[in-house]
């Protein structure tokens, strides 16, 4: 396990994608170790061991949060293109947003509320119904970040733009900036495949449990 915590604090990728496995290696070990002494009649020490892998186990994801730790320690590229989140000072600013036209693709981040809370605006061409949603990724391992798609589902109306949208990242805390790949996704009501409209990449944070 001090592996494992290593080499996500490091932002080891091939640590984040096989963490579940070494996890699950080590309990085995630790079960192979429960059955050898149930044998060896040892039945204090397997009944401890029994109940201490789960405690050990809970606590190794509430300390040390896997993906946290993975997305929080990630370095950012030198000359790498992104865009910072904007501020918004009160109600006017997002009305301000909404008034604005805008015939081409852009997406726009917004800090709102605590930090890894944002407000999302899309503008679009569409002239169809359908849903639109987003999807993130590390922009550097190219890794789902989690929760994105189903908080930012929407049904949009033929030519309804900007589209707004609020959601949180609960991958990486507070303060730990990575890059993250916001991609527009759009599925029409008349059943056809969706559609990537476009993307945009922004620096953002996760949000602290």
């Amino acid at each position: 396990m001090v592996l494992v915590v290593f080499g996500l604090t490091q932002g080891s990728a091939i640590t984040f994608l096989t963490y579940p496995y070494l996890l699950g290696a080590c309990a085995i070990m630790v079960l192979t170790t429960v059955v050898r002494n149930l044998r060896n009649k040892k039945w204090t020490l397997a009944i401890l061991q029994l109940m201490g892998l789960p405690i050990v186990l809970l606590i190794f994801y509430v300390m040390f949060y896997p993906r946290d730790l993975f997305f929080s320690n990630q370095q950012i590229p030198e000359n790498t293109d992104f865009e910072l989140p904007i501020n918004l000072n009160n109600k006017s600013s997002v009305d301000s947003l909404m008034a604005m036209k805008n015939s081409n693709f852009e997406i726009l981040l917004a800090n709102y509320g605590q930090p890894g809370m944002y407000k999302s605006f899309v503008w679009t061409d569409l002239n169809e119904e359908g849903e639109l949603y987003l999807k993130a990724y590390d922009a550097i391992h190219n890794f789902e970040l989690v929760r994105i798609t189903e908080r930012t589902e929407l049904k949009v109306s033929k030519g309804e733009s900007p589209i707004s949208q609020e959601f949180t990242v609960y991958d990486g805390v507070w303060e730990s900036y990575y890059l993250a790949r916001f991609e527009v996704w759009f599925k029409p009501t008349d059943g056809t495949d969706e559609q990537k409209i476009g993307e945009q990449t922004f620096k953002v944070e996760g949000w602290i449990r």
